[in-house]
């Protein structure tokens, strides 16, 4: 068993802060859970550089709008650091309106993570693949912890690297280098016969439940701080004006409805998503994307 002060990701897939959480190894949160980019040096060099100049307004760009957990997502890309931004901004809030709050929100998790990681004496970095990217050689992987290194000279730290290996259903750890550590394993999620963005990230907890350790160092009152701030995000996303009744059966419908959609997706029957009730209940009163 390997333990670590800190366990933190490097994206590339949102699975990585999932499985971190699920294993019980992150117990905050911090700059890189939700974001992507392909480079893993270029993602380690924003780090190395403690994220200066990393969330100015003027570069992002709008790529692409897609329906997520309920809403209208709007993914926006940073041109200056190649960082996707998929789960952020939604319909309902125009982006400028919404980008303030969010930028301060990154800017408290950039200053929790370099202060944790600035305490720490052994660190996890963990880096993990979108299904259908191409596998990084063992070159770059070494050379993103070689720049995370000089960044926290005093601590330990191990790269975990997770590829898709079709066929395989659960990891087993390997060091491809000295500090770079893999665990491949095939967590793809193919519907329709095509590959999916989202990843089958529950092996992966499991891996790294029985092979690391992070122990929580939070106060009971910061625990008691953290459930509430998450039943407080959990009412945000289903409903944020609506009653508590309302709010769980939109939460429970949508769960219904998309188990219904991916069978029907399986069988041919179904190609493009419909506004039913409860979405345009969830998001009624905001701005629909264009």
């Amino acid at each position: 068993m390997r333990e670590y002060d800190l366990a933190f990701s490097l994206g590339w897939s949102c699975g990585v802060s999932q499985a971190l959480r699920a294993a019980r190894m992150q117990y905050a949160s911090y700059p890189l859970d939700w974001l992507g980019s392909r480079d893993i040096r270029r993602v380690a060099k924003v780090v190395a550089g403690n994220f200066e100049k990393w969330f100015e307004k003027e570069d992002f760009q709008l790529v692409d709008v897609w329906h997520s957990t309920g809403f209208d997502t709007r993914a926006y890309l940073n041109t200056r650091t190649d960082f996707g931004f998929s789960h952020e901004f939604t319909d309902f809030m125009p982006f400028d309106e919404s980008f303030p709050k969010i930028r301060e929100t990154y800017c408290r998790r950039v200053e929790r993570f370099l202060e944790s990681a600035d305490s720490a004496r052994r660190m996890l970095a963990v880096f993990m693949e979108v299904p259908v990217a191409p596998r990084k050689p063992v070159e770059a992987l070494a050379e993103a912890r070689h720049i995370l290194k000089e960044r926290f000279p005093k601590a330990e730290i191990d790269l975990l690297y997770v590829g898709v290996e079709p066929g395989k259903k659960v990891p087993a750890l390997a060091e491809a280098a000295p500090g770079v550590l893999t665990a491949d394993y095939d967590y793809r999620k193919i519907v329709g016969g095509e590959t999916l963005h989202y990843v089958e990230w529950g092996p992966l907890a499991a891996f790294l439940k029985a092979n690391f350790r992070v122990p929580d160092p939070r106060t009971d009152e910061e625990k008691r701080k953290f459930a509430r701030f998450e039943k407080v995000s959990d009412d945000m996303r289903w409903g944020p004006d609506k009653s508590r009744f309302r709010r769980w059966l939109n939460k429970h419908m949508y769960k219904t409805y998309r188990s219904v959609e991916q069978m029907l997706i399986k069988r041919g029957l179904v190609q493009k998503e419909g506004p039913f009730w409860f979405w345009e209940d969830m998001r009624s009163g905001s701005e629909v994307a264009k």
